[in-house]
């Protein structure tokens, strides 16, 4: 049995193949969806598993394509990801017609047995073309974002990354943001024990993001995973809040007991915020510290504090802090180390979460608001209708998944109209005009319609989103509409 694999991580890759070739498959590899549709058409596989997140055409792109293909929509499409985890992700493949969806990390025994079977549903001619399945209401937003969002999540994987090796250049220049700290010479042992607390670490907090309702319960989430890694008994999350520097400390848990203490951990989370640089701080030094700015009372101050910034885009966006009262004890190059890889997975969560919550508002308006809205795929095919269009065109999102807007096109309307509107919305323009239409039951009725291009971080066009009001038939004239800033807005080009 032969399985397709597609990741663009080498490692990933190289895991699983592994894992596969123990358990008697044969498996050949993809780095993105472009490669993997050449491959599967060359030689077709027994399985297809994808991650979500792949360049030049992500994983859901890739499933559709599959699905389309008369070659391939027979073979079972699974997706395994780590970055798209939530329940909405979930329900969506599902929708599109993935067989099955994993999330990383999967234990090796039970993510073979999982493969096992789905083959053997496959030889016992259980697994055929997916029906068509109405697609969730929370999966509508996901549809019109989901090229722009695994195109950002991406790069801040990537900034992620680079946000690790500039921390690590930090430490070991042990510049002026580092006060007070006796750093010890490498240990080779202890670096390889860090390197599993990280991935230990960031196994806990993508299981946590996919659990977690909600941000509250993913910091204390967090909490626990980072006090099972370093003295973190007191620890606090800032968060920039808006524009004007306000700082929101959605989660802060101090078990030192002292208002002046808090007081001077916000002061130095200002400091690391502006900076974005991370700071390690020794009993003297913070005691220095609160002196000098008279944030706290002179006297008696043991406190250790360590803190790293929050990063996303190249900027700092907040704060992961921690310290404790503890006699002797001081944080190391190592601990701040583990708390700036925990940090980028921290910051890539937050960020998940909130647009899990956008997505949710959006999504909510769209299906209730009175004009019927459609939102294809970059070769025109629906991959998303709302309530009001249902009711319009009297077809159901079932009935018109797959299937392209040219479906309600009246036949006695000529065809140039709709090639007009399409070739217009390609050249990333937006379309504006009124098409006579059908509607499943065969009454006519025409729509003024206004089709516009969503084009992804690149400038290429990923998708386009329609909405469109029922009018009584009337003549009409299309009109192309110009992006704003253009000398001119709107221009006719022809007339009927």
């Amino acid at each position: 049995m032969r399985i397709l694999l597609v990741d663009d991580d080498r490692e990933n890759v190289a895991s699983l193949e592994q894992v596969l070739q123990e358990a008697g498959y044969e498996t050949v590899a993809a780095g993105d969806g472009e490669e993997a549709l050449k491959l599967a058409l060359s030689e077709p596989p027994d399985l297809a598993i994808s991650e979500v997140l792949l360049p030049t055409m992500d994983g859901l792109s890739l499933l559709r394509a599959w699905l389309r293909n008369p070659g391939l929509r027979s073979i079972p499409f699974a997706i395994l990801t780590g970055s798209f985890t939530g329940a909405a992700d979930e329900a969506g493949a599902h929708a599109l017609g993935a067989i099955r969806y994993w999330k990383k990390p999967m234990d090796p025994k039970a993510f073979v047995e999982e493969v096992d079977g789905v083959i053997q549903m496959r030889r016992d001619g259980m697994i055929g073309q997916p029906p068509p399945e109405p697609a969730p209401a929370a999966h509508g937003s996901l549809k019109l974002f989901d090229t722009q969002l695994v195109l950002r999540l991406k790069r801040d994987f990537e900034e992620a990354a680079a946000s690790c090796e500039r921390l690590r250049a930090t430490l070991q220049d042990s510049g002026p943001m580092l006060v007070g700290v006796e750093i010890p010479p490498p240990d080779s042992e202890r670096d390889e024990e860090s390197g599993d607390e990280r991935r230990n670490a960031a196994y806990r907090i993508s299981d946590a993001v996919h659990r977690s309702p909600n941000l509250d319960e993913l910091f204390k989430a967090i909490h626990e995973t980072i006090r099972g890694l370093m003295e973190a008994g007191s620890f606090c999350v800032a968060l920039r809040e808006t524009e004007q520097d306000a700082v929101a400390y959605p989660y802060d848990v101090s078990k030192v007991g002292d208002e002046s203490v808090r007081g001077l951990n916000r002061f130095l989370i200002g400091h690391v915020l502006e900076s974005g640089e991370p700071f390690i701080g020794s009993p003297d030094a913070i005691q220095k510290i609160a002196a000098d700015e008279a944030v706290a009372e002179t006297g008696p101050f043991p406190l250790a504090w360590l803190g790293v910034p929050l990063k996303a885009m190249g900027k700092s966006v907040g704060v992961l802090a921690i310290y404790t009262r503890k006699p002797g004890f001081l944080y190391s190059r190592e601990d701040a180390e583990i708390l700036g890889f925990v940090s980028t997975q921290v910051a890539l969560a937050i960020d998940r979460k909130r647009a899990e919550a956008e997505m949710l508002l959006l999504t909510s308006a769209v299906e209730q608001v009175s004009e019927a809205i459609f939102i294809t795929d970059r070769e025109g095919y629906f991959v998303y209708v709302n309530p009001a269009f249902e009711y319009q065109s009297g077809y159901t999102r079932s009935e018109l998944s797959g299937e392209s807007p040219e479906i309600l096109k009246d036949p006695q309307t000529e065809g140039k109209d709709f090639e007009e509107l399409w070739q217009t919305a390609r050249n990333g323009l937006a379309w504006c005009g009124r098409l006579a239409m059908r509607r499943r039951d065969g009454r006519r009725y025409v729509a003024d319609a206004a089709v516009s291009p969503v084009k992804n971080d690149l400038g290429d066009v990923a998708a386009f989103v329609s909405r469109n009001s029922s009018k009584k038939p009337r003549r009409w004239r299309p009109w192309v509409c110009w992006p704003k800033g253009s000398p001119t807005r709107c221009a006719i080009p022809s007339s009927r």
